[in-house]
């Protein structure tokens, strides 16, 4: 079967992703994006994904776990309508989509947290209960 995780911004694709990475079949983002792992699948898919190829260039296996978050972030109006259409396109009756949100409340407060530990650093407390 074939999984196929996106997500929109600050609903927990980064942790879902730390959590899939590790799998034999995952070919998706890895965390931290700084040492992004790029395969040609990977980049294919993505690329075609998000409209940069017009098709797919390898053949898919049967068996995966693809997760990145930017299929539904675009800044240019009816893209993510055409990155979903692509995605349809290729889907099999067996595939699954796992399509993660959040309350808009929570995503704003989880993106300003962002912002302030961005411009400030994170506090102390995250630093001293850090398990990296």
């Amino acid at each position: 079967m074939r999984v196929y995780h996106i997500g929109l911004p600050k609903t927990g694709t980064t942790s879902l992703q730390y959590a899939l990475q590790s799998q034999i079949n995952y070919i998706g983002t890895f965390q931290p994006r700084s040492k992004n792992e790029k395969s040609v699948l990977y980049a294919n898919l993505t690329n075609y994904l998000l409209g940069v190829s017009d098709q797919l260039v390898v053949s898919l296996p049967d068996d995966f776990l693809y997760s990145e978050e930017m299929v539904l972030v675009n800044e240019y109006d009816g893209k993510v309508i055409e990155n979903i259409s692509r995605l349809c396109a290729i889907l099999r009756p067996q595939d699954k989509v796992l399509i993660s949100t959040r309350e808009t409340s929570k995503i704003l407060v989880s993106a300003y947290y962002e912002l302030y530990r961005f411009l400030e650093g994170p506090p102390p407390s995250e630093i001293q209960n850090s398990c990296w």
